[in-house]
This record gives C-alpha cells, structure tokens and sequence, in this order.
C-alpha cells in the first residue's frame, strides 16, 4: 500500500528544478515599440483623411446639395416641354 506521501523526485528545495520552473516575462520593449506605433498609424491616418490624400466620399455629399438645373430631375432624364 503506497502513502499519501511518496516522494516523487522533485524537491521543492532543488535549486535547478527552481530554475527551469521560473517563466522567462519578456520585456517591455514590444510593448513600448507597438504603442509608438499605433499612435504613428492612428496620426498618419488623421492627416491623410483631413488633407485629401484619401477620399472619403465628402464630395459626393456635397455635390449632391447643389441645386439642379430646372430641366433636369437629377436621373439623367431632361424635361421636354
């Protein structure tokens, strides 16, 4: 009959069984790099939307504001009277 206590072979004041249990964290460095690079992204895509370089479609909504020609029913169809 075997006890409740048996020992299996791993001491818990072995010092190279200490040393392969610990987890190697890695540093902050990846994190630091990411974050600058996502505030980069975040900022180089602000400019390019707010100076033009990518079309947001905008002027299509402006030009769909601006008042027709009075022959013309914005379908392509002119009135013929």
């Amino acid at each position: 009959m075997k006890g409740a206590f048996e020992f299996s072979g791993n001491a818990m004041s072995d010092p190279v069984a200490d040393l392969e249990e610990k987890p190697v964290k890695p540093g902050k460095k990846p994190l630091i790099l990411a974050v600058i690079l996502a505030l980069g992204g975040a900022g180089a895509g602000f400019y390019a939307v707010s100076t033009g370089l990518i079309p947001t479609g905008e002027h299509l909504a402006n030009d769909a504001h601006t008042p027709n020609d009075a022959s013309d029913d914005s379908h392509g169809n002119t009135a013929t009277h």
